[in-house]
């Protein structure tokens, strides 16, 4: 097996996906790093915004696999995770599972609406971490890749603290904001995946996979400057009172080497360490903004002048505004040369491909700000 072309294949397939699902290129991308690290990941949203057909079109691109699917509830059993009982073995003394098609028997496994089952979560355990279940007392080795874990809410209670910590890769998303998406959405002119004219040739076997796998982790080097950068990712986080366990330590090293063989490198750079932005985050509401911005600022100092710049516009336009709606005397052309800065400094970027979509948004931001002050001035008559 050539690795170029699985990792090729891989690629493609990000590109396909992303004429199915918009606004959904970073979660498409991490699909290929669990799936080449062996691990899962988690999408939380309100309802209708993709999380399920966004599992079920990269599930599509892996052949030779078993999906299986469990819907969850409150009212969940372990035979529709494990699969039902042998009858036949019960009344024999023994409980035994008829796996097949369930998830012990997948190679990739989709829980819908997962934290709706929190009581029975604790079966999966052994599942999503050490790949094993337990039939009849014996442990039993699971083929297990990736999990994909869908839900309209957080965890609620804290038992579950164990099974989210399981899952690498977290991610909230909401609906789509570009208008040109909204349109080919409205539209719905979308053809069968399998239709697609580069479907075909892009999908890749389970071997394929594992073939990758192997060869990322013995071929990929992890940097002594990647190391120190993802060090004092995890102790600046752990500073700040957000919980990042040794599990996940050990799982961003075997993460990082796949984000440098999809670059098509042997060795890690500092910047590979970005994905821990969708990591380390436990509470969207408490900790995940200052997880973002530990991470960027260690990491994309590209996005970091980005965002610095657009921010800095937004602050000036919204204390000029304020000042002009009170009657605030106020020195406009400072103001204006203010603006003028952030839009300088933007225009100085030339932004990566992965920073594209932020410096578009700084872009018209600054852009808007600056014609808003310059507007206002001309209808005053406050122009040099």
């Amino acid at each position: 097996m050539e690795i170029e072309k699985i990792l090729g294949k891989l690629r493609n397939q990000n590109k396909i996906l992303s004429q199915y699902v918009f606004e959904r290129e970073e979660i498409i991308e991490t699909l290929n790093l669990a799936l080449l690290s062996n691990q899962h990941l988690c999408i939380i949203s309100k309802p209708g915004l993709a999380k399920s057909l966004l599992g079920d079109l990269k599930s599509r691109f892996i052949s030779n696999s078993v999906h299986a699917m469990i819907f969850c509830n409150s009212y969940l059993k372990p035979s529709e995770i494990l699969g039902p009982l042998s009858i036949q073995e019960l009344k024999a003394g023994k409980q035994i599972y008829m796996t097949k098609n369930y998830a012990p028997d997948a190679h990739i496994l989709t829980m819908e609406e997962v934290f709706k089952a929190e009581k029975q979560l604790s079966i999966c355990l052994p599942l999503l971490n050490e790949r094993f279940f337990m039939q009849d007392g014996i442990r039993v080795k699971t083929p297990l890749i990736s999990a994909l874990l869908f839900s309209n809410e957080m965890p609620s209670d804290k038992e579950l603290n164990a099974f989210w910590n399981r899952v690498m890769f977290r991610f909230q998303v909401d609906n789509c904001g570009e208008s040109d998406n909204f349109q080919k959405i409205l539209n719905g002119n979308f053809q069968e995946l399998e239709n697609h004219p580069e479907f075909a040739q892009n999908v890749v076997s389970i071997d394929e996979i594992k073939f990758a796998q192997n060869w990322i982790k013995n071929k990929v080097e992890i940097s002594q400057e990647t190391g120190q950068v993802i060090e004092t990712i995890f102790r600046i986080c752990r500073s700040e009172g957000i919980e990042c366990s040794d599990r996940q330590v050990r799982w961003t090293g075997q993460i990082i080497r796949v984000v440098a063989a999809l670059d098509n490198r042997t060795k890690t750079i500092p910047e590979d360490a970005e994905f821990l932005k969708n990591v380390l985050w436990n509470d969207p509401g408490k900790d995940k903004q200052t997880v973002f911005k530990i991470v960027i600022e260690n990491c994309n100092k590209e996005l970091v002048a980005i965002l610095k710049a657009m921010d800095t516009s937004t602050v000036v336009i919204r204390n000029w505004m304020k000042s002009v709606k009170e009657g605030i005397a106020i020195d406009h052309h400072r103001i204006r040369g203010e603006l003028d800065e952030c839009k300088s400094d933007i225009d100085k970027i030339t932004p990566s491909a992965k920073n594209q979509q932020e410096y578009n948004r700084a872009v018209h931001t600054t852009t808007l700000n600056h014609r808003k002050v310059s507007e206002w001035m001309r209808e005053n008559k406050l122009q040099n």
